[in-house]
């Protein structure tokens, strides 16, 4: 399947990199393979904080499933339920080893792919880290008091930016498709100024790429089943 992006989505956001992982479910072999686009102009206001994952960034998520579902007699809809919640937990492990903290569940709803198909959308609390700039200075220091915790001894991180993250997951053929996204609900310290801010806008646009990444798993075989 192409990751390339929607024509409304390429001149902000650009690919950083896809990621493939491998697992089992009972007696399921899954493959993830989920893909991250980062805000071109986040990404740049971002350049000198060491993180693989841009505060403002979305991402799609490609199962693949073997055997197939309907070889053991059930459908994606029907056990959509048990899927669901397991693809969430691999998500959650997925982008936290991308950097980001999740603190925990907001709500979650249900959508409707755009057939009349549901699918779940789960709303997270999450952290965008910040290094502080004592812990990056933490070696060069002779001060006896950077050994104090918070002075600049640790190796530790602040607690970051706060942040809001998306995750959609719905039935796609016979398997399962999901997207989201990240974006801050505030500015870094020192660019409070510069750095855009618009949770609304932000949360529109995950929603119009939900839509975008759900459109071409509305296949007629779908509708049959």
């Amino acid at each position: 399947m192409s990751t390339a992006l929607p024509s409304e989505f390429a001149d902000e956001w650009r690919q950083t990199g896809t990621r493939r992982e491998r697992g089992s479910i009972m007696v399921l072999s899954v493959v993830a393979e989920t893909t991250l686009y980062e805000h071109r102009e986040t990404a740049t206001a971002m350049d000198d904080v060491d993180t693989t994952l841009s505060p403002r960034s979305l991402y799609r998520i490609d199962l693949e499933i073997h055997p197939p579902l309907s070889a053991l007699g059930v459908t994606p809809e029907g056990v959509f339920s048990m899927a669901a919640g397991k693809a969430k937990g691999r998500f959650i492990s997925m982008i936290e080893s991308e950097g980001l903290l999740i603190d925990g569940e907001r709500k979650v709803v249900s959508f409707d792919r755009g057939d009349g198909v549901a699918g779940k959308w789960y709303v997270f609390e999450s952290r965008y880290p910040l290094a502080t700039e004592t812990s990056e200075n933490a070696g060069n220091s002779s001060d006896s008091s950077s050994d104090t915790p918070g002075t600049g001894g640790e190796n530790s991180l602040a607690d970051g930016i706060t942040t809001e993250t998306h995750l959609a997951i719905w039935p796609a053929g016979n398997s399962y498709a999901m997207a989201g996204g990240t974006f801050p609900l505030e500015a870094p310290p020192g660019l409070e100024s510069t750095f855009q801010v618009d949770p609304n806008a932000d949360r529109e646009t995950i929603a119009a790429f939900v839509r975008a990444m759900a459109e071409p798993t509305l296949e007629p075989e779908d509708d049959q089943q």
